[in-house]
């Protein structure tokens, strides 16, 4: 059942290491080409290698221009390659390549160019990705559902609707999903009965969706698992609405901060921070002066995820404590 849970909350070498491209330096047309080339002919470690050089680099058009050539004129191997380049990054200055290989005979080749166009969230993409709702590819229905997500294209909503009754169960998740996504209302109606599915993971994503669309019955749904006197499902309902913005689960999420399970409080604090409030970070900066060193690994390491500085930690400690803030008691687990 936890696992179900956790399904929703819930994507040349040798030449290259011989000569680095250094950190900070203009990179050469040699550089560029000798990456271009990798892309075109190397294996999944050294295509990963090309990609930290090509984000190092500060992603140049020039040598994007080349990738992408490889869609339109590679092999395989190549298009595969860099259809898998992009969509690792947001690489906007391709759209338009991207676009034209979602028509590709190559199923790999159109979920990795669905999921770049979903980085990108490009709004001329939407009739596209529509097409692949009904990919013969489950892989290939899934990312383009996820696409259309992240895209936030109402439009998109008549194609994901009929995904609601997909024989792939992933793709199915990800239709449910992405109508939430779309915050369209006109898919209660078609969310609600899947509150009754046999498949807890369809209840649960369904419930989130509806939560986005801030219809009563998920909201129910999810408050039951915020309420659950196993921790364990307070953790899973956090995660499940952590990135779902509404006050009704800041709020929620503030009040799990001062739960008797260190845990639950740590994931509630975390859920805070991406609701936008600033109490959840210092919750977790003043929380990791006070409890056992165990406990403060787990608390930096979601520190470290939410990127904050050291100046801003400085900063937290220096003020006075936000009224109602509940803190851990000192050393809690020793």
């Amino acid at each position: 059942m936890r696992s179900m849970r956790l399904l929703l909350v819930a994507w040349g070498a040798s030449i290259l290491l011989l000569s680095p491209v250094a950190h900070g330096a203009e990179p050469s047309s040699v550089d560029k080409a000798r990456i271009a080339r990798t892309i075109a002919t190397g294996s999944r470690a050294e295509v990963e290698r090309s990609i930290s050089q090509i984000k190092q680099m500060g992603a140049p058009r020039d040598l994007l221009r080349q990738v992408a050539l490889l869609l339109q004129e590679g092999d395989p191997r190549a298009r595969k390659n860099a259809a898998y380049v992009f969509s690792t990054g947001a690489y906007p200055s391709v759209k338009a390549q991207l676009i034209e290989a979602l028509s590709d005979e190559d199923e790999v080749v159109r979920e990795h160019c669905a999921t770049a166009l979903g980085r990108v969230r490009a709004p001329e993409a939407v009739s596209a990705l529509g097409r692949l709702t009904s990919d013969r590819s489950p892989v290939v229905r899934r990312e383009a559902a996820k696409a259309l997500g992240h895209i936030g294209s109402k439009a998109a909503v008549p194609k994901i609707v009929p995904m609601l009754q997909d024989s792939s169960p992933d793709a199915r998740i990800a239709a449910i999903l992405a109508l939430g996504a779309l915050r369209d209302k006109s898919a209660e109606k078609n969310l609600l009965p899947l509150l009754q599915d046999p498949s807890e993971t369809t209840r649960l994503a369904a419930a989130k969706s509806l939560c986005a669309l801030d219809n009563a019955e998920g909201r129910k749904q999810v408050e039951a698992l915020l309420g659950s006197p196993e921790p364990a499902e307070r953790r899973d309902g956090i995660k499940l609405v952590e990135d779902v913005k509404h006050p009704w689960i800041r709020d929620a999420m503030l009040g799990l901060t001062g739960d008797n399970d260190l845990n639950v409080a740590i994931a509630a604090a975390r859920g805070l921070a991406l609701q936008g409030d600033a109490r959840g970070v210092e919750w977790l900066v003043r929380s990791s002066q006070r409890v056992a060193p165990q406990s403060v690994l787990k608390i930096e390491t979601v520190l470290e995820d939410l990127q904050l500085s050291s100046a801003d930690r400085k900063a937290i400690l220096a003020r006075k404590p936000s009224p109602g803030l509940v803190l851990p008691p000192l050393e809690q687990e020793r």
